[in-house]
């Protein structure tokens, strides 16, 4: 995970980068916050940070192992803002 506080262009608060599989953008996007909910919390709020490429999983590979039988993958950024209060 990693932790940024930074202001100008860096993304405020924290955020983690999680490689997640789906069959369409919608479910690689929910693989990624549920996974991202088990390091946050369930209570916390997260936002995608879309900006990044879905790729085919290969055959006889790593991700393939992880991804399953889902067609695509891609690794996504997922963040906490900070509280703007």
């Amino acid at each position: 995970m990693n932790e940024r506080t930074e202001t100008g262009n860096e993304l405020n608060g924290r955020s983690i980068s999680l490689l997640a599989a789906g069959d369409t953008v919608d479910e690689i996007e929910a693989a990624a916050l549920d996974e991202a909910r088990k390091v946050f919390g369930p209570d916390r709020t997260l936002e995608i940070v879309r900006n990044y490429k879905i790729l085919d999983v290969p055959d006889g590979s790593g991700i393939k192992d992880k991804a399953g039988d889902k067609r695509y993958y891609a690794r996504i950024l997922i963040r906490e803002p900070l509280d703007q209060s």
